[in-house]
């Protein structure tokens, strides 16, 4: 027990330090010792740049760790590290194995710090060979762009002429120029505490107007001598006001402020006042939308209203001309009765025709004086339904009950949506647990595996198991010849003392004949075994003859397929 503590304690060891050098598969739980102590060497020989020839495999038979151990120790013996046996690997000596595993670590932490050192100067020689330091360039551009972008920009231009002005009044307009205020502090003053608000008001004020003096261009400063004095003292009673406001009022401010802001979100009305302002703007919109149609149909309907009196006009002169027109054909008819010539019926002829040409130009413009009028009672009906405030109102509460009837059924989609979602999830599911063909490829390769690993793992054991069977019977022929010499001996000495000499032979004769018959059962046993094997030969044989027909008949298939390739081309 103290040996199997010693060898664990050493293991656990060789497990810690093949972890620390980063063969982190020495943690995996359900890998045997084997398998982590000769793959973390050999893990170890390839990280320490060293060309080994090691076909590792995981759960190898015991010919196969022997072969694994005899490839570790020939690489090794190249490394010229500590001797490590192929059997002391085998057997797990940890005690052998453990100097091994330190002198691979200590060599593959070398070769990381050597890597590592010619990663670094690689690096440094680039960055020296493509890269330059210029910080002073760079400082030097810095503090030009700086300077070119905080320049200060002229934002006003004072009318008039500088040379009648008081050298102070002439330094505040170039201030105020420049988007500057002087102040004049000289004034003194203290603000009242009641005055506070209007202070911060003012100081608003005067801050946006900078802000939009500012977001123009340069422009004119019309201003006088007093104006820009009373500016400046405004600007300074502003700024003395925000001065001597003081942190506790503004702190009493700000938490006034956050109490009612939280009242209010607390108890709804912030919500309320909320909806209620989207609303009227919402209403504000759709009724500036509504008076500019008003607008659009009334100057169209004006537009309508002239091209109709225009119209009427028009018809009015084309009945006057068709009047005089009538009367003129009954003139001529008269005339042509008296005359009947034949210049007469010719021109008789022709006022017929403009005749029918203006009776059909006025039925024309009947017709459009009739579609006009239409339109015209059309657009006076919406004006006068635009123009009713209750329609309107009954309009916006159709539009809501449509919204509101549209959210519901937006929601029951949407419920509908999910059910129809979580169905699709379950189904998604139910086809994922079904197997799909890769992945049955998969299994079925798998269980190939599986099969081929249990089939090997039985035939070992069979060969154990044979192997059992016959060191067993030989141990019980060794056992019978030892009682059988025994019992000799015993008799023998018997025989020498008295008379038993009839019955030493006779026992003799007897265990002779029971080994003949154990023999003849051994020999018919053999015989069968034989015959079994001769038969399954046979089989074999005739197996691997129909093997190489059927590969003799693939390659002459191919061959002639080839052929037949070669032939269907050369016709085509």
């Amino acid at each position: 027990m103290a040996m199997m503590g010693e060898a664990l304690a050493r293991y656990e060891e060789i497990c810690q330090l093949l972890v620390a050098a980063g063969y982190f598969r020495a943690r995996i739980p359900m890998l045997s010792p084997f398998d982590k102590v000769a793959g973390g060497i050999a893990w170890c020989m390839t990280a320490a740049s060293v060309d080994i020839d090691v076909d590792f495999q995981e759960n190898a038979t015991i010919g196969q760790k022997i072969k694994i151990g005899e490839g570790i120790e020939r690489t090794l013996k190249g490394m010229k590290a500590p001797p490590l046996q192929a059997h002391q690997l085998q057997g797990l000596d940890f005690d052998a194995i453990y100097p091994v595993v330190q002198w691979l670590v200590k060599a593959v932490y070398g070769i990381r710090d050597e890597i590592g050192d010619a990663m670094r100067r690689l690096s440094l020689s680039q960055f020296d060979r493509y890269c330059a330091e210029n910080v002073a360039d760079d400082s030097r551009l810095t503090a030009q762009g700086t300077h070119t972008r905080y320049a200060p920009a002229r934002r006003y231009r004072l009318k008039g002429s500088v040379r009648s002005m008081a050298p102070p009044v002439h330094a505040t307009h170039v201030l105020l120029e420049y988007g500057m205020q002087a102040l004049n502090l000289s004034d003194g003053g203290t603000p009242q505490p009641g005055s506070t608000a209007k202070a911060i008001d003012a100081s608003h004020s005067s801050l946006g107007r900078e802000a939009a003096a500012s977001a123009g261009e340069e422009g004119e400063l019309p201003w006088s001598d007093a104006a820009a004095s009373e500016d400046a003292e405004l600007s300074q009673s502003q700024i003395i006001a925000l001065v001597s406001l003081g942190a506790a009022d503004i702190h009493e401010a700000a938490l006034r402020f956050a109490q009612q802001s939280e009242s209010l979100m607390s108890s709804g009305e912030m919500a309320g006042v909320y909806k209620a302002r989207s609303e009227r703007e919402a209403i504000e919109r759709r009724l500036q939308y509504e008076m500019g149609q008003l607008d659009l149909e009334r100057s169209h309907a004006e537009k309508v209203r002239k091209a109709n009196a225009a119209m009427e006009a028009e018809i009015a002169n084309l009945n006057a001309a068709e009047l005089k027109q009538r009367e003129l054909q009954q003139q001529l008819v008269a005339d042509a009765d008296e005359n009947a010539g034949g210049e007469h019926a010719a021109r008789l002829v022709e006022l017929e025709k403009l005749v029918k040409l203006s009776a059909d130009l006025t039925d024309e413009a009947k017709k459009t004086l009739g579609a006009h009028q239409s339109e015209k009672e059309r657009k006076e009906q919406q004006l006068q339904q635009m123009a009713s405030p209750g329609e309107e109102f009954e309009n916006v509460e159709e539009i809501e009950r449509l919204y509101e009837s549209e959210l519901d059924k937006s929601r029951r989609m949407k419920r509908l949506v999910g059910q129809k979602g979580r169905s699709i999830a379950l189904l998604q599911r139910k086809l994922d647990d079904v197997p799909n063909r890769a992945e049955l490829v998969q299994y079925e390769r798998r269980f190939r595996e599986l099969y081929h690993q249990v089939a090997s793992k039985l035939e070992e054991t069979k060969k154990y198991f044979n192997l059992y069977n016959t060191l067993e019977e030989r141990k019980g022929f060794l056992l019978k010849e030892i009682s059988l010499i025994n019992s000799i001996h015993e008799n023998f000495c018997k025989m020498a003392i008295g008379g038993g000499r009839e019955k030493l032979v006779s026992s003799i004769e007897g265990i002779i004949t029971s080994v003949k018959q154990n023999l003849i059962k051994v020999n018919t046993r053999l015989e069968e075994e034989v015959h079994h094997r001769d038969g399954l030969q046979a089989s074999y044989d005739r197996l691997v003859e129909k093997e190489r027909r059927y590969y003799k008949l693939v390659r002459e298939f191919q061959a002639e397929a080839m052929k037949n390739e070669q032939l269907v081309g050369s016709q085509g």
